[in-house]
């Protein structure tokens, strides 16, 4: 089985749902053509920090669309997704976050204190 059949398989669902809802979030609805696009330009600004195959990819997001695509395009560009999810201890973070991540992605406010 090809190693981008994961990933593959999401972004043809997606293709294929076009201007269908593909995820409600409270009161937005998100279509496939819409998720597509913020799954490429993600995938777009992880491949321009140098992040690609192997990498460790800490994501460390609320349960948003925005989150869902996060970790489809880690996945599009062969990373390691780490999710870490919020409220765990600062030690079990700082644990996590030493484990070869070679990048953090956070959806805290601008100016928020960066994790451990």
């Amino acid at each position: 089985m090809p190693a981008d059949t994961y990933p593959r398989a999401v972004l043809d669902v997606l293709a294929a749902a076009g201007d269908r809802p593909v995820i409600e979030h409270g009161v937005r609805t998100v279509t496939g053509a819409q998720l597509l696009g913020l799954v490429r330009r993600l995938a777009a600004g992880l491949r321009a920090a140098d992040l690609g195959p192997g990498d460790g990819v800490a994501l460390m997001l609320g349960v948003t669309p925005e989150a869902f695509a996060a970790v489809i395009a880690g996945y599009v560009v062969g990373a390691r997704v780490v999710g870490v999810r919020p409220g765990l201890p600062d030690a079990q973070v700082r644990h996590i976050l030493h484990q070869d991540i070679a990048a953090i992605v956070t959806d805290a406010a601008p100016g928020a204190p960066a994790p451990a």
